[in-house]
């Protein structure tokens, strides 16, 4: 057996290379998907019917469980690679994907858009023979990591391209959360408390966002609140922001949920491009500026939230229909612009098998 193996350990990553295994398959490739026991990447798999042998967990937040959870992993591959035998490996920087290829001597493809993210970068670049990157990052922020510039390829786009293209959003979530398409809809993403790049700066910024919310509420009763929980703890959610908001218990339609709301307040990375790529007002609450995120905001599709974030929501709120439709002409038209990222990953990959 042989092929191309993939690993997938986020929602983000489920949707990207839902993409290219469909590609893939197109040209003949046998693709073989592995995942982790991670509740959001697990779903969003099932809800995409992308099928993927589970393998290890995730980490949690402390450095000794990443650490345990790195080498289970790679034990756990190292028996499945193996068996499997792929003539290539393909991850989003996966440090146990590239690991256990490199020891395998089976050639690692990365994918990565955030160069923030140091730990993974660190454990996957060195070791993987390509990398597939947008064209915004510059390749000195790469390089020093341990890859070099030949081995660098851009395409032209931002990742969520690859599902965004051609995408219409469908009524059907509105129904599925019992919301007004006729009464505003501010959607929610708090921030990934759980990853490696915010170790020592987790400071939550749910509590806050929650504050602001409460406070709007009170002079704006008409506009419906969705929470788009993390890591399966909607729990977590409901005790910060009440009664009043919806919160998300399991994987939803996010592309639809986003593309007709009316606001989105992001405090993460994947759907904030979504958001702001659709032409829906985006205020970022991220804790960090990443370069994807700077980007979005030069273009003029989203705002970062520094002190007053009530006073940005206000102001979001006020755009007139000839503000919203131009920004959403703007979006589009920067959308349709882009490349489709999973057509240069899937290239990519069946260039390296004909090697």
């Amino acid at each position: 057996m042989s092929g191309v193996a993939i690993d997938i350990l986020t929602p983000k990553q489920a949707l990207l290379f839902n993409e290219v295994v469909k590609l893939l398959e197109k040209r003949g490739i046998d693709v073989h998907c592995t995942t982790r026991k991670y509740f959001e990447a697990e779903e969003m798999l099932r809800y995409l019917g992308l099928k993927a042998r589970s393998m290890g967990r995730h980490g949690g937040a402390t450095l000794r469980g990443k650490l345990e959870a790195y080498s289970e992993r790679v034990k756990f591959l190292t028996a499945y690679y193996s068996n499997v035998n792929p003539d290539l490996v393909v991850s989003f920087s996966s440090p146990e994907a590239a690991r256990t290829a490199f020891g395998l001597a089976i050639p690692h493809i990365a994918v990565n858009d955030s160069p923030h993210a140091s730990a993974v970068a660190r454990l996957s670049l060195p070791l993987s023979s390509i990398l597939l990157t947008p064209w915004i990052i510059p390749s000195k922020e790469w390089e020093k990591y341990g890859i070099g510039k030949r081995e660098i390829i851009k395409y032209r786009a931002l990742d969520p391209a690859s599902w965004l293209k051609d995408f219409k959003p469908s009524n059907k979530i509105l129904h599925e959360f019992g919301l007004d398409p006729a009464r505003p809809i501010i959607t929610i993403r708090p921030q990934e408390y759980l990853a490696a790049y915010l170790h020592g700066e987790r400071v939550d910024t749910s509590e806050e966002i929650a504050r602001v919310i409460a406070k709007l509420l009170l002079v704006r009763p008409d506009i419906q609140v969705v929470v788009v929980s993390r890591y399966g703890n909607a729990l977590r959610y409901k005790r910060t922001f009440g009664r009043a908001v919806k919160v998300t218990e399991k994987i939803v339609d996010g592309k639809s949920l986003l593309g007709l709301s009316t606001l989105f307040i992001g405090a993460g990375g994947t759907m904030t491009a979504e958001a702001a790529l659709q032409g829906v007002p985006v205020i970022s609450a991220y804790p960090k500026s990443t370069i994807v995120e700077n980007y979005l905001i030069r273009k003029g599709l989203v705002i970062k939230a520094k002190e007053n974030l009530y006073g940005s929501l206000l102001e979001q709120l006020q755009r007139t229909p000839k503000e919203l439709k131009l920004l959403r002409r703007r979006a589009i038209d920067l959308l349709n612009r882009m490349e489709n990222p999973a057509e240069r990953i899937a290239g990519a990959i069946d260039a390296m098998l004909r090697r």
